[in-house]
């Protein structure tokens, strides 16, 4: 079987292959060495790339967009009403202090506005005892001795709506101004309600009336009511009795109370 073959001939072409190979190998080789990059070179082109990146990075940091001219304009423009009121709360601290409360001066009168009609509540209202004698208001449209309040060192010294009927009683009702004239002279009016009253002159009454007049700049009196006095005893009738206050015709409070025996 190996006779069949000419060695010469697979020698010869064996040879051809290896020097052939070699040659290859040594071109393939001395083209690698030529082209090859030292260590030093591949370091450079290293360095010059993070150079390149962060450069880069720093680039779009520096190009990163503020804050539109647009929208610093809103910004300023919602700043100026918050500037303007500071400033108007420093030159006026006034606007942000409470004032005082109806009562808290023991007068019962709030802090007038001078504008608008007038306007007062009912803080305080039952029996009451007077610290000083008790005059008669005499008058042409009243009982005798109806009072028209104008004491003020009188004491609460019940609140209610039940009243007895009987001589040395006082009670009404204290008010408290939110709104009266201030820079002119007004009238204040109580109008009393009652059953009706007979008089010793032979009159007949069912409403007494009480007006006085308040200087400029004065508050109106807080307390107005009725007493009843010793020597007075016709004006002891029982039955539903109305305090109303008026201010320039005004009707600004109203209480009833029942007088019992």
């Amino acid at each position: 079987m190996f006779a069949a073959f000419d060695w010469n001939e697979v020698i010869t072409k064996a040879l051809m292959g290896g020097v052939l190979g070699g040659i290859g190998g040594g071109v393939y080789g001395l083209f690698a060495f030529l082209t090859r990059k030292s260590d030093a070179q591949q370091q450079a082109e290293f360095e010059a790339r993070e150079r390149s990146r962060i450069h880069a990075q720093m680039h779009r940091k520096a190009k990163k967009p503020g804050p539109s001219p647009g929208l610093l304009g809103l910004v300023l423009l919602l700043m100026v009403p918050v500037i303007v009121v500071v400033c108007t709360l420093v030159v006026n601290p006034s606007l942000v202090t409470r004032p005082p409360r109806g009562g808290e001066d023991g007068s019962g009168i709030a802090a007038p506005s001078g504008t608008g009609k007038p306007r007062a509540t009912i803080y305080e209202y039952g029996r009451y005892r007077a610290q000083s004698p008790v005059r008669g208001v005499p008058a042409r449209d009243t009982s005798g001795n109806a009072s028209a309040g104008r004491e003020k060192d009188v004491v609460l010294l019940e609140q209610t709506e039940q009243i007895f009927c009987q001589a040395g009683e006082s009670w009404g009702v204290r008010i408290r101004c939110s709104d009266f004239p201030v820079n002119r002279p007004y009238t204040v009016r109580q109008e009393t309600y009652h059953p009706p009253i007979n008089r010793p002159d032979g009159s007949v009454l069912t409403k007494s009336v009480h007006e006085f007049h308040v200087p400029q700049g004065e508050a109106p009196n807080p307390f107005y009511g009725w007493h009843f006095l010793k020597d007075h005893e016709y004006e002891l009738v029982a039955g539903v009795w109305s305090i109303l206050v008026f201010i320039d015709d005004v009707e600004v409070a109203r209480k009833s109370f029942i007088i019992r025996k």
